[in-house]
Parts: C-alpha cells; sequence; structure tokens
C-alpha cells in the first residue's frame, strides 16, 4: 500500500487521472485456450475481458481510455466536475440496459484534454474467481461490453 500511496501522491501533481498494473491471482489455473488472449500493447500487456494490465516498469503518460476501474484514481475535484460515474448497478436481467461505468468518465476526461498517467508503483492484483474462467463468462462479459460501448 505505501507504494500505491506515494505514486498517487506523486501523480496528482500535474494529472488528475492514475491507473497502474492489475496483476492476476488466480483461484484456479487458467484453461490452456486463454493463453492467447494477451494482447501486447504499449510496451507491456493487457487481457481486457479479466481487467488485468501491465504496461511495464516506468511510469509513463496514459491514455484516459486505458486507466480501467479495477485500478482507478481521480482527483475529486475531476470527478465531480466530470458528472462522475454514470450507474450500471442493475439486477441481472436488467444489466443490458447498465450505464457506462469508468468508460464514460474516461471519455469526458480525454474529451477535455486533461492528462491521465501509468505508474507501475501503483499496482493491485485483482483475484480471478474459477467462475470468470469459463467460455460463458467471456461470452457474458463480451455482451456487456458491447453494451457499455453502445453509448459511444
Amino acid at each position: 500500500m505505501p507504494a500505491w500511496l506515494k505514486a498517487l501522491h506523486v501523480v496528482f501533481r500535474d494529472r488528475v487521472l492514475l491507473g497502474g498494473p492489475s496483476l492476476p491471482l488466480y483461484e484456479v489455473e487458467p484453461p490452456s485456450w486463454l493463453a492467447g488472449k494477451r494482447i501486447e500493447c504499449d510496451g507491456g500487456w493487457s487481457r481486457g475481458a479479466l481487467s488485468l494490465m501491465d504496461l511495464g516498469r516506468a511510469a509513463k503518460e496514459a491514455d484516459p481510455l486505458c486507466v480501467w476501474g479495477l485500478n482507478f484514481s481521480i482527483t475529486r475535484s475531476e470527478f465531480e466536475t466530470c458528472g462522475g460515474f454514470h450507474p450500471d448497478i442493475a439486477p441481472k436481467e436488467l444489466q443490458r440496459y447498465q450505464g457506462d461505468e469508468e468508460i464514460g468518465l474516461c471519455h469526458k476526461i480525454k474529451f477535455r484534454g486533461l492528462r491521465a498517467m501509468y505508474h507501475p508503483g501503483a499496482a493491485v492484483t485483482h483475484v480471478i474467481p474459477a467462475t470468470r474462467l469459463t467460455p460463458i463468462s467471456f461470452e457474458q462479459r463480451g455482451f456487456y461490453q458491447g453494451v457499455c460501448e453502445l453509448l459511444h
């Protein structure tokens, strides 16, 4: 936690948004078909369907759309100025009407020309339960991601 707080302090001097690595702690061994789902990007990798990312060991300017809700820090003033998050908590049968969470907020931040940063010191561990490692889970995630993206 101290490294994460230190990264936050450094970044918020001249930026409004911070993200960092989100590294997996798998509940069970991932299926072999998942191995090919890792995407190389910006000096590191991401696995978006599981909200995992590691862009390397260097702090760097980041596109606000590359800061994901799993590891998302924003200044309070900009959070309020941009209108906060759209609602997305709904019963399963209504999730197709969900909001766009941090994606909508990040679009507003980017539109306003505000700066974001990736900082390796702001790392979090993401527990991935066995239920998230099934083909059905990936299909549902893809559907709900599409719903969110239709809003933009």
